[in-house]
């Protein structure tokens, strides 16, 4: 019997990490799809951030992928559904520093004073 060949996507070369399924899918599809089928809303999750910048889910990962316009190959750019959800809609801050360039955040960079 062979191997079954692993599943990779175009962003495990790009940020690393391994490729997968999101944390909470149930049925744990690791299926890749092009990355030009990412046509979620981001509504939401553009303005809770302030930003300007990204127009569509394509750019948003890209964007978190340091990728500010769209190379060249973007047709051929593949994901898996664990770098959608790291990248796009499930992306969280890593600290309590934004990590948003203040070029495309409308926030200020200083951070408030917590109460105490």
């Amino acid at each position: 019997m062979a191997a079954r060949e692993e599943t990779v996507c175009s962003f495990q070369e790009i940020v690393g990490g391994h490729c997968g399924f999101q944390t909470k899918d149930r049925s744990k599809s690791v299926e890749v799809i092009p990355l030009l089928q990412c046509k979620r809303s981001i509504g939401a999750h553009k303005s809770a951030l302030a930003s300007t910048c990204v127009e569509n889910e394509v750019d948003l990962i890209l964007s978190r992928a340091s990728m500010f316009a769209p190379p060249r190959n973007v047709d051929k750019l593949s994901i898996c559904p664990r770098h959608r959800e790291l990248l796009g809609l499930g992306w969280r801050r890593p600290s309590s520093k934004c990590s948003i360039p203040s070029v495309i955040a409308k926030h200020s960079t200083i951070p408030k004073k917590r109460p105490k």
